[in-house]
């Protein structure tokens, strides 16, 4: 039988999918297959990076995919997800090495949070994502 309690939270199911997003986001960025990354995203996305503008819109976040390095590693972990059946939320930590300047790795540790909005399909897409460092980066 089924209680009001559980149509109003987030099934195992769905938290699955929020975890394979993250996994499949990723693998697209170390593939740096933006359109892949792109994929995950709904059409209004909101990236708010660290010490930047915040990126509104699919088009605008693909362009700014397009000025990241080159990365090299990237783990990122789910945390905790939690929501309800149409809108959840994640948060996680993250590690990340990129090369801004050929032969000068930066390692970049940190943590994340986003939401996501269920698709009419029963899949879900990110709808907005921040990040930032648990350290500020050495100067180079």
């Amino acid at each position: 039988m089924t209680t009001a309690a559980d149509t109003t939270r987030l099934t195992d199911h769905d938290v699955a999918q929020i975890r394979g997003i993250t996994d499949e986001w990723v693998r697209a960025h170390l593939a740096g297959d933006w359109d892949a990354l792109s994929a995950l995203h709904t059409d209004d996305i909101v990236f708010l990076p660290p010490e930047q503008p915040l990126v509104e819109g699919k088009a605008a976040v693909r362009a700014w995919l397009e000025t990241f390095p080159p990365t090299t590693a990237f783990t990122a972990t789910v945390v905790s997800a939690e929501g309800r059946p149409d809108f959840a939320w994640a948060r996680g930590t993250f590690e990340l090495t990129a090369e801004p300047e050929p032969g000068k790795p930066v390692t970049m540790r940190g943590k994340w949070a986003a939401h996501y909005r269920k698709r009419a399909d029963g899949g879900w897409l990110c709808a907005s994502d921040t990040w930032n460092l648990d350290a500020p980066l050495a100067a180079g």
